[in-house]
């Protein structure tokens, strides 16, 4: 157990995100107050982190061939990590709805989170890195749903009585 120095409470030491140079090896603050933190840190400084990017890019200009290069990186880096998701997601038989067997297009699929207090990361932001066991990790917590399925589950309560069938198996 681990206190947070920003809420006060008493947490499991699973709660704290890790930092190798702290004594335990855990961050001083839950991964809640964290998350709050970051947020908040990135919404006050958008601005300034603007103002700094425009005048890094003036002084450190690229000729348009490392732009492409880098572009061309990216692209393969992007299609690589796709495609070795694509495989994870398929093993973990998550590429259809849970709710209503939608299958036709993956672009339709979205990931829910069953219980919101543990997600980490938003599985569409994931989806873009490279799969670690840590972000693998993340799928478990959630079911694939259709656009429409994943709409209702958040805005018609009669409508959770299917996730909680679909979950309850």
């Amino acid at each position: 157990m681990k206190l947070c120095i920003e809420c006060k409470q008493l947490k499991p030491l699973e709660d704290f995100r890790t930092l190798s140079k702290s004594s335990d090896g855990k961050s001083y603050y839950c991964k809640e107050c964290s998350r709050r933190r970051d947020s908040n840190f990135r919404v006050s400084h958008s601005t300034e982190r603007k103002t700094y990017m425009k005048k890094y890019w003036k002084t450190h200009k690229r000729t348009e061939s490392q732009k492409e290069i880098q572009k061309s990186v990216s692209k393969r880096i992007h299609e690589s990590n796709k495609t070795n998701w694509m495989k994870i997601l398929l093993e973990k038989n998550m590429v259809s709805c849970s709710i209503c067997g939608y299958n036709d297009s993956f672009a339709a699929i979205d990931f829910h989170h069953v219980n919101p207090s543990e997600k980490e990361y938003s599985i569409g932001q994931l989806l873009i890195q490279k799969p670690t066991e840590l972000r693998i990790a993340e799928l478990e917590k959630v079911i694939s749903v259709c656009a429409n399925c994943h709409r209702r589950l958040h805005f018609d309560k009669n409508f959770n009585y299917l996730m909680e069938k679909v979950i309850s198996g």
